[in-house]
């Protein structure tokens, strides 16, 4: 995965997410809010994250399951979990 971060828009947001039943395969983001690209991938709603501008660029080999995704993002930037569910206790 590659992630760039901007600290101010510089061209139009452009935001393409791929995948399968199985999941996301691929990842084109430009200009977009990191916010934004979780609530998208994910469930809305389910995490804080950084605010940050960024470019991503994700291919997998294989379509991946949204919360990898997430994972993988989690550990370039600072993401708080807004909801847990009874099961994660």
């Amino acid at each position: 995965m590659n992630v760039t971060q901007y600290a101010f828009s510089e061209r139009p947001e452009h935001i393409r997410i791929y995948g399968q039943e199985a999941g996301i395969d691929t990842v084109h983001v430009r200009q977009a809010t990191l916010q934004h690209i979780v609530d998208r991938i994910g469930t809305p709603g389910m995490w804080y994250v950084d605010d940050a501008l960024v470019d991503i660029d994700f291919k997998a080999a294989s379509p991946i399951p949204p919360d990898s995704l997430i994972s993988l993002l989690g550990k370039k930037f600072r993401m708080i979990p807004l909801h847990t569910s009874k099961a994660d206790h």
